[in-house]
């Protein structure tokens, strides 16, 4: 049986700049989540097409490095990796 590909990297972003990176098989349901826990932004960006969680968990890590190497630092809200 095929691996079930729901899960999609998205971008929070907050007047054009990145704030935060991550995976979720809900885009709805976790900017609402993002939305009460206090982070502040205008607009999720989703950046990938459905694949594995295992799959969109590398591709948020692979983007989170890229973002700290181009930029020095993580993206505002990203703690790890």
């Amino acid at each position: 049986m095929p691996k079930k590909k729901d899960s999609v990297v998205y971008n929070l972003m907050k007047d054009g700049k990145k704030v935060y990176t991550g995976v979720t098989n809900d885009p709805k349901r976790r900017a609402s989540e993002h939305k009460c826990s206090g982070k502040d932004f205008d607009k999720m960006v989703v950046d990938s097409n459905p694949m594995t969680k295992k799959s969109a968990h590398k591709k948020e890590v692979e983007a989170v490095k890229k973002y700290e190497k181009s930029k020095g630092d993580k993206p505002k809200y990203n703690k790890y990796y």
